[in-house]
């Protein structure tokens, strides 16, 4: 949807979003959202508060005991970034942040599946929206899409309209009363009116004008011959910028005049001017930021001028999307919200930001690895996680300063015993973090739905190929599409147990545990995954199609209706071992631990039990039957010795 053609709708239809359809101003202008759009002030400002709103990093969190972490893991939180098929994250921020600062409110309808979960998210013109009430005095929303525009609404029909509910639709609203926000340009037409004029007005006068630069006054009448002696002289001395400021010298009583503008003339030129400075403060937008010449009081640097764009001006665009758009996320006691990330608007020059890092990381509060990120480079690796601590300000009961000291001795640290070992058994990962596995079954549950639906539309779709061509074609092509799309899930999946079980393992070894560090072997192991497992799923396909005594589509049907039941549960309980195994050992190699050993489960086949309590170095292999692998689960430990293993490990640290 083109941003300038949605902007640019049809006459607003709702009274109580404030009218746009034409009302005439003191300068005889009748203001409209196309006119407005026209003035050079309003269009800078739209456009730079949609353009530099969009494109900040946004994210998803979730408040938790210990701050904070990502919420990547809900299946929301790729809305952010993926709305809908026809535009992407920051196109979407850019209408809605357009939409509010044209006509004060923007709507994002959210599609929702037979689940209840939102699937998609459609952005919806002003124009199309009035507003209503149900009879228990909750709002909900009439809304009749233009013929341009596309969203799969859901609810009753009144008239033309469909009526949505209130918790489908998303509504970013700006300064207002009542259930919608106030359009800036209706509220200032008579400054965006006198604007336009002033604009058009500067237009014809050098259209239309033909006033001279200059009069030669002479006394009496000239002849024909006189005239233009005197015309051509005068331009053969004067004329052309390598001839200007020469010595004039008149005869016979001619005398020279320099003519101005008009008082009238000269006071509409300022007010041309005057009218940008009057507009980017309807925005509280700094007025040189759209090309003003007036003085500033905003500061000086680019780091003071960004930082009073983004507060006064920004922000409250920023705050509002970001506590609006967090309704996807279900009621705000989860404890979900979205985070738009203004740092890169105030970043301000290399010495500032390197000042502000040596004082983070001199006061304790900014690792080595913290500084990285911010910067966009790579961590250094664990030691990178170490904060420092000043001298003179400790936590209580820790060693103080040799002043302090003095008269507050401190009780002195416990020593840790030369040959003294801390140790951390991983226990079954799916019974301590339950919420995992069910994470993991849903996603796969939605995968496989969605797989199956595929299939069976192409298998169903009219044409002259027979079923089993269709179920044939489409093993040989989905493999690809299926394959990234998996690979996708089980990698959002693994990250977020790895945050979540990753500190616990660091934690009682003495150390710490970063997520980030596992991300390139999670891409490359959840591609493998994905591969492995559409590959089982394409081969148990390919081999229904090649039973002639059964019917494909009731066959495929009961196929899928089996991988719910049974290979769901089945998959999503190994790869929660799995993820947990690898995360364990990768959380004890970051906290020093040195070695392991192998933990196995009772019931376990034998060649588990008998590498029961093996300990090897934290990078070495355990020896399992006649396979080696680095963990449980370890695929290289194969098939026979992987399938069905709930063993698990246990990680040491000595200290020296």
């Amino acid at each position: 949807m083109p941003l300038l053609r949605a902007l640019l709708a049809p006459a607003q239809r709702s009274k109580r979003m404030g009218r746009l359809d034409g009302r005439r101003t003191a300068a005889g202008v009748t203001v409209t959202p196309e006119k407005a759009m026209q003035v050079n002030a309003v269009y800078s400002c739209v456009r730079l508060l949609a353009e530099s709103g969009s494109g900040l990093p946004i994210s998803a969190l979730r408040k938790t005991s210990g701050g904070r972490r990502p919420a990547d893991d809900h299946p929301h939180a790729r809305l952010l970034h993926e709305p809908n098929p026809n535009m992407d994250g920051d196109e979407y921020r850019r209408l809605v942040f357009a939409f509010q600062a044209l006509r004060g409110n923007a709507f994002g309808y959210m599609e929702r599946q037979q689940n209840g979960r939102v699937h998609r998210l459609w952005p919806i013109r002003p124009t199309s929206v009035t507003g209503a009430r149900l009879n228990d005095g909750s709002l909900a929303y009439d809304v009749e899409l233009d013929d341009d525009e596309y969203a799969p609404l859901r609810g009753v029909k009144v008239g033309n309209r469909v009526r949505v509910r209130r918790e489908d639709m998303l509504h970013y609203r700006a300064l207002g009363w009542g259930d919608f926000g106030l359009s800036p340009i209706a509220l200032a037409r008579q400054t965006v009116g006198t604007s336009y004029a002033a604009q058009a007005y500067v237009g014809g006068f050098f259209e239309r004008d033909a006033s001279p630069g200059g009069v030669v006054s002479v006394p009496g009448e000239l002849s024909d011959t006189q005239y233009d002696r005197l015309t051509e002289q005068w331009q053969d001395l004067h004329e052309g910028f390598d001839r200007s400021h020469r010595l004039a010298i008149l005869e016979g009583g001619a005398s020279w005049a320099k003519v101005g503008l008009a008082p009238a003339d000269a006071a509409f030129l300022e007010i041309h001017k005057l009218g940008r400075t009057d507009i980017a403060s309807m925005y509280n937008i700094p007025a040189f930021m759209i090309g003003s010449e007036e003085a500033t009081t905003w500061g000086t640097g680019i780091e003071q001028m960004s930082l009073g764009y983004v507060i006064y001006a920004l922000a409250p665009f920023l705050t509002r999307y970001e506590k609006e758009t967090a309704r996807l996320f279900g009621p705000r006691d989860g404890g979900y919200y979205v985070r738009i990330n203004t740092g890169g608007l105030l970043r301000g020059d290399l010495q500032s930001r390197y000042a502000a890092y040596a004082t983070g990381r001199q006061w304790g509060w900014l690792s080595v690895n913290d500084i990285l990120a911010r910067e966009d480079e790579d961590p250094i690796g664990p030691d990178g996680d170490q904060y420092l601590q000043p001298l003179n300000m400790v936590p209580a009961g820790t060693t103080a300063p040799p002043a302090a000291r003095a008269s507050h001795p401190a009780p002195a640290p416990v020593p840790v015993p030369v040959g003294w070992r801390r140790q951390v058994r991983v226990g079954p990962i799916a019974e301590r973090f339950p919420a995992h596995l069910t994470g993991h079954r849903e996603a796969l549950e939605d995968y496989f739905t969605a797989q199956r639906d595929e299939l069976l539309a192409a298998l169903t779709a009219p044409g002259e190929r027979s079923v089993r061509d269709a179920a044939a074609a489409w093993v040989a092509a989905a493999d690809r599409s299926w394959d990234e799309q998996l690979a996708e899930i089980l990698l959002r999946l693994a990250l977020a147990l790895a945050g979540d079980l990753g500190p616990t393992v660091a934690g009682p070894l003495g150390g710490s545990f970063t997520t980030a560090l596992m991300r390139l072997f999670f891409e490359d192991e959840t591609r493998y995954a994905a591969e492995t497992i559409n590959r089982t799923t394409a081969e148990k396909v390919a081999r229904l199609m090649e039973d002639p005594d059964v019917d494909p589509v009731d066959a495929l049907t009961e196929l899928f209706a089996g991988f719910l039941e049974s290979r769901v549960p089945q998959l999503a309980e190994a790869r929660v071992q799995k993820v947990g195994n690898v995360t364990a050992l990768e959380a004890g190699r970051q906290a020093g631990a040195t070695t392991k050993t192998w933990v196995a489960v009772g019931g376990s086949r034998p060649t588990h039990q008998a590498a029961n309590g093996q300990t090897v170095g934290i990078d070495d292999e355990f020896t399992v039957g006649a396979a080696r692998g680095r963990y449980p689960r370890d695929h290289r430990l194969g098939v026979d010795e992987i399938a069905g293993c709930d063993c698990t490990m246990t990680l040491q640290r000595d200290e020296d």
